[in-house]
């Protein structure tokens, strides 16, 4: 049966109460969400979930909640009383070059998840090429002392706010929906004319980018180093 705003209930729908508790993996919450609007005919949307599902690519702009500050790391060689001396630490990044440390990750929901899940975690790194490390450190460097390996260490919290961001954003479009057509377990619904499309389709868009900037109808207002890339998006 193709749900409409006329077939409202006051039951909650089972694919929000199982996301909003954790049962439901994101992966399987975007593939259901992308069955929920599939008739709702909006590219934006569909190339949303598919980023989030199969990874951003290249090309691709990378939202707001996937991209952090990266801590630069490296193995710095001194040359001491006539010895080669290695030691690794934090290297301190000059105040002039701090927006490199803006980093982002491509990687899919899938994988997200999977390495937050893990027990005990790897260090998770992203390399950097050695001559724009000795070009951004704030060290004194020379003959002498040289940074012949770096890389950015990705904060374990990286990816728990990734994972809320997307959980957040799957929830309040589902509850955008159910409020305006009613409960959603039979994943059908009926979208109206054109110009609810639209209305519909620019409410979703404007949670996944959290545009709360207008008000459209019905009360909703809308106003281990494996992961990890090092080009900004």
């Amino acid at each position: 049966m193709t749900k409409s705003k006329t077939d409202k209930t006051t039951k909650r729908s089972k694919i929000i109460v199982e996301i909003a508790n954790g049962s439901k993996k994101l992966t399987d919450a975007l593939f259901e969400l992308k069955i929920l609007l599939s008739d709702l005919g909006s590219l934006e949307v569909v190339s949303w979930i598919d980023s989030e599902l199969k990874s951003y690519e290249t090309d691709e702009k990378i939202p707001e909640y996937r991209k952090f500050d990266g801590v630069l790391c490296g193995n710095i060689e001194q040359s001491v009383l006539g010895s080669i001396v290695q030691r690794k630490m934090v290297i301190p990044i000059k105040v002039d070059r701090l927006d490199f440390r803006r980093r982002y990750l491509r990687e899919n929901i899938t994988e997200i998840e999977n390495y937050a899940e893990e027990k005990e975690q790897g260090e998770i790194t992203i390399p950097v090429d050695i001559r724009i490390a000795n070009q951004i450190a704030a060290l004194k460097l020379n003959e002498f002392t040289q940074v012949v390996s770096a890389w950015f260490k990705i904060p374990p919290s990286t990816y728990t706010t990734i994972i809320n961001a997307v959980r957040s954003k799957i929830l309040d479009i589902l509850i955008m929906l159910e409020k305006k057509y009613g409960n959603l377990d039979d994943y059908t619904i009926d979208f109206g004319k054109e110009d609810e499309r639209v209305e519909v389709s620019q409410m979703v868009v404007n949670i996944i980018h959290n545009d709360n900037s207008i008000s459209i109808g019905d009360n909703n207002k809308v106003s281990k180093s494996k992961i990890g890339e090092n080009n900004e998006g």
